[in-house]
């Protein structure tokens, strides 16, 4: 692993990176003050968590397209294959780290009894958001990044507008809620890491093929 290419990446967003995380983990307190029900609040942890990991691949992306990152890095002796290495490292080291203070954060405040542990919302999170890399980094290694943004947004419009469409009916809602006390964790995480493994090929050989310069 080369810490110096993690290390850059850190450096090209760590304002942004702490006040999302900040943000974030403030959305997580506010949740649950004001939820009481376990599965809706295990529902919020990882859905927070999976929004910060989607919001935190563009701030990467946009600074590197700012900086001209890209190609200056390829001028140095670090081969492509480490670089796209080191986004995926990088971004998933961020989400493991802001989920480690997710853990802190929930048992803090079930001190005070406020909320739960959120044990399978934080897996679940954890999991969604390294699904969330595994689609977004290859798409935005493709294509430039404002087409590739516009195309992401999008996509998180057609969700959302399917979202509410399907929660005018309460009762429609709440069935699928409740399957998802079946989702098996194991295999949540043998289907992320698999989408990972996937992601990281195709990753590679779009930037391989890549006219930076």
């Amino acid at each position: 692993m080369n810490f110096n290419l993690i290390k850059k990446e850190f450096l090209l967003m760590k304002r942004k990176l702490f006040i999302y995380m900040i943000l974030c983990l403030g959305l997580i307190v506010f949740a649950k003050l004001f939820v009481n029900q376990e599965i809706i609040e295990n529902i919020l942890v990882g859905a927070i968590g999976a929004l910060f990991s989607y919001f935190i691949t563009i701030i990467l992306f946009e600074a590197e397209e700012k900086d001209k990152a890209e190609a200056i890095m390829v001028t140095l002796p670090y081969t492509r294959r480490e670089i796209v290495k080191a986004k995926y490292n990088y971004l998933i080291f961020v989400s493991v780290l802001f989920y480690c203070l997710c853990m802190l954060e929930s048992g803090f405040l079930v001190l005070f009894q406020i909320g739960t542990f959120c044990t399978s919302g934080i897996l679940y999170g954890l999991f969604a958001s390294i699904v969330i890399y595994g689609l977004m980094i290859p798409f935005f290694i493709r294509f430039h990044y404002v087409k590739a943004t516009n195309v992401m947004m999008l996509s998180i419009m057609g969700i959302n507008a399917f979202v509410v469409l399907y929660s005018k009916n309460f009762v429609a809602l709440i069935s699928p809620i409740n399957s998802l006390k079946q989702i098996d964790l194991i295999k949540a995480g043998i289907f992320s890491v698999s989408v990972i493994v996937i992601s990281y090929m195709l990753s590679k050989f779009f930037y391989q093929n890549k006219e930076l310069l």
